[in-house]
């Protein structure tokens, strides 16, 4: 048994990947520099290399469309959120603050403008995975904790997944980052499709079931 149960794994994972994703699946990555490709080539730009990984791992018929934009804040994402609505996605992986947090933009603010975007992709019946960032120190103590807790606070608010860190593993590792120790380098960007692309496996699976559930029972 020792044997046959991993084999048996195997092939129940394959079996998944092979029938459940017959049906096509569009993921948007709605950000900013951090995710758009900033300094790469379009083919390292985080929405292409989660596109690999998700392939990689047995996903058939998967479509990541790169929205991020360089120098994007939330309320530039408020703005464009209609426009991600166009693009019908199954899944939105949100990305949004980094570029409010340098600028020191109030904390309400950012966090109304989140709630209002994923409330929009919301009520769409969009599956929104949300992603955190970082205030660096020269920003104060008092304004990170401010940061940490809005992020907290909508992912609870809107039971949405939540990965606290874009940039987990990377900003201490220069090896990682462009020479403006402020973006990933294709390296980094490696370490972040690693680190969130087992949420948007969950999204996946939990959009499939979805369908299945309203497929059976549909009048």
């Amino acid at each position: 048994m020792r044997i046959i149960r991993p084999l048996l794994v195997s092939i129940i994972v394959l079996a998944f990947c092979a029938s459940a994703h017959a049906e096509n699946m569009r993921i948007v990555v709605f950000g900013d520099s951090l995710t758009s490709g900033y300094r790469l080539q379009p083919e390292e730009a985080f929405p292409a290399k989660l596109q690999r990984k998700l392939l990689e791992i047995g996903y058939q018929n998967i479509e990541v469309v790169n929205m991020s934009l360089a120098g994007e804040t939330t309320t530039g994402g408020l703005e464009r959120v209609n426009a991600v609505l166009t693009k019908r996605p199954d899944i939105v992986m949100l990305e949004l603050g980094g570029n409010d947090v340098l600028r020191g933009i109030n904390s309400t603010l950012i966090f109304r403008n989140l709630a209002t975007i994923i409330g929009k992709l919301q009520m769409e019946k969009i599956y929104v995975i949300m992603v955190g960032i970082k205030a660096p120190p020269s920003m104060g103590l008092s304004y990170g904790q401010q940061i940490d807790a809005i992020y907290q606070s909508l992912a609870e608010t809107y039971h949405t997944p939540y990965y606290p860190n874009a940039l987990e593993g990377v900003t201490e590792n220069p090896d990682y980052n462009l020479a403006d120790g402020l973006h990933p380098n294709a390296k980094g960007v490696d370490v972040m499709v690693e680190n969130m692309y087992r949420l948007v496996d969950s999204g996946l699976r939990w959009k499939w079931n979805l369908m299945q559930y309203q497929e059976q029972y549909k009048p």
